[in-house]
């Protein structure tokens, strides 16, 4: 028979052993707590301490903050890890736990790797997740971090709209921020996004403002930066020698920064000034730094009159851009957007009925518990008590079976409106992705026939009435004096259409929707209205 003090020792040596296996082993815990400690000021450092960490040493919860920190400082230290599986450990851990703040991070960086990847629409869905959760913290940083990579990967996607518009709000993030350098970086993206999709007046302005300011703050890099995208915009702007006088001041900055992209630029320049032998210098630096970037060796070749050596350049050039385009063409990002946008608001939707419901059940037991007290007490008329206990009964039967039947309708209606909604959405989606005449016919065919749907028209009126407080008769009671196509106009914008689903809705061109939106929102700011502020953020 073993002793009292034999079995607690026993125990204590059980106890001891378990706790030592679920716990972490210390010396690794220190070097994972001091390289999240010294990750924002020195990742170099934090990075070299990760690499000492055993992960096996490391229970659940610790494994994944190494996860978290390593992706983090792999990411920091400007090493692009393209495969998931590392980042993913850290995401399914905290998926399911409280602590926002990782989550958020855990997210963040699974963006990253995605975007990395070129995986642009995972990456856009993990960035989206990531806002929600930075939104709720008031994390401005990582909103400023999220947005520049949201208008990073619609420049991508070539969507100028998009880019223009994350660039600047994750400009506007990182003002609230003490954190000047990614303040300037964000206000160069807000350049970069405007250069890219032509807009070069706005453009110039802002990269002349960082140039100003990286002078300022004495940063090079970022001076460098700034300079050559105004290079860029002269070269846009067909001003050759001043595009030639700064890739040359740039050159002479640093020519190792000088990359393919801005070789074939200078090269192109002084083709188009006559200086051949400038422009083969240069449009052969490009082709050495990148055998695909032939363009100036095209338009060398083509301007001194040796066609078939310009068309074999040409056809490079052209397959280079090809791959290009159908990388991209193969990801629905924007259909990735609209997803998660409808799934947020179908989950907001049903929380409100969830607590609309709940509080009509609590009324209603209120009701029936105090009728059940009120005839309780009335011991004087047995037959009256029953009666009512019997109406009681019927009453709760009743209004079991009625809320029943309004679920059911509910889900039905909702399902079969949503579908038809989400159907416009990506049948628009494909006409302007389609480069197919037969498939742009037939998508034409079925679109024109809902654009000119008076009951879906109707049917839409009534749900946005519905649930925006009726919205749509506020606004044509006020706003009398309107075009047809105007009201419809804002339905759309009610119901949250894509600006492409509404062109084609309306059979215009994007640039006419912009024009259509952009004078009723000035109608709408010029007449008094009541509502006015309700309206007017339904066009943000």
């Amino acid at each position: 028979m073993i002793n009292t003090t034999t079995r607690n020792l026993l125990l204590t040596f059980i106890v001891m052993l378990l706790l030592s296996a679920c716990g972490s082993d210390s010396k690794q815990l220190t070097l994972l707590d001091s390289a999240e400690k010294i990750m924002t000021v020195a990742p170099d450092s934090a990075l070299s301490q990760l690499r000492e960490i055993d992960s096996q040493k490391l229970n659940r919860a610790d494994n994944a903050r190494y996860a978290l920190l390593l992706s983090q400082a792999l990411d920091k230290n400007f090493i692009d890890v393209s495969n998931d599986s590392l980042i993913n450990i850290a995401v399914e851990y905290y998926e399911h736990k409280r602590d926002n703040h990782y989550k958020m991070l855990a997210l963040y960086y699974q963006g990253r790797v995605k975007y990395n990847a070129q995986d642009y629409a995972m990456s856009i869905n993990a960035l989206l997740k990531s806002e929600k959760i930075a939104l709720k913290l008031n994390d401005n940083f990582y909103l400023g971090l999220i947005y520049r990579n949201i208008s990073d990967i619609y420049n991508m996607i070539y969507w100028g709209e998009g880019s223009i518009e994350y660039a600047r709000k994750s400009y506007e993030c990182f003002l609230k921020t003490e954190h000047e350098k990614h303040t300037l970086y964000a206000l160069l993206n807000i350049g970069i996004s405007l250069y890219n999709y032509k807009n070069l007046t706005e453009s110039e302005n802002s990269i002349r403002e960082v140039i100003t300011l990286a002078k300022q703050y004495n940063d090079s890099s970022l001076y460098y930066d700034a300079t050559k995208y105004l290079g860029d915009i002269y070269w846009l702007k067909e001003d050759y020698n001043s595009a030639i006088s700064i890739y040359n001041e740039l050159l002479s900055i640093d020519y190792n920064l000088f990359d393919a992209t801005q070789y074939t630029r200078l090269s192109t320049s002084y083709s188009c000034l006559g200086l051949y032998d400038e422009a083969l210098k240069y449009a052969m630096c490009a082709y050495e730094l990148d055998s695909l970037s032939t363009w100036g060796l095209y338009l060398v070749n083509n301007y001194q009159h040796n066609y078939k050596e310009a068309l074999s350049y040409l056809q490079r050039e052209l397959k280079q851009q090809n791959d290009v385009l159908n990388d991209i063409s193969t990801q629905n990002v924007l259909q990735t957007v609209e997803n998660f946008k409808r799934l947020e608001e179908e989950s907001l939707n049903k929380a409100h009925f969830l607590e609309r419901l709940i509080i009509a059940i609590i009324i209603i037991t209120i009701i029936i518990i105090s009728v059940i007290i009120i005839y309780g007490r009335s011991k004087t008329n047995k037959i009256e008590s029953e009666r009512n206990m019997l109406v009681i009964q019927n009453l709760q039967q009743n209004l079991s079976v009625k809320n029943q039947m309004i679920e059911s309708l509910l889900e039905e209606n909702t399902d079969l409106f949503s579908m038809r909604l989400n159907t416009i959405n990506e049948l628009c989606d494909i006409y302007y992705q389609s480069n197919s005449r037969n498939a742009y016919n037939n998508i034409m065919e079925v679109i024109n026939k809902w654009g000119q749907d008076r009951e879906l028209i109707a049917e839409m009126e009534k749900s946005a009435n519905k649930y925006h407080e009726n919205i749509i008769m506020k606004f044509r009671s006020q706003y009398k004096d309107l075009y047809d196509y105007e009201y419809t106009l804002f339905l759309y914008l009610v119901m949250n259409f894509s600006s492409r689903t509404i062109a084609t809705l309306l059979q215009i061109n994007i640039d006419v929707f912009y024009n259509r939106k952009s004078k009723l929102k000035r109608k709408i700011n010029t007449q008094q209205s009541n509502d006015k502020e309700k309206f007017l953020k339904y066009f943000l």
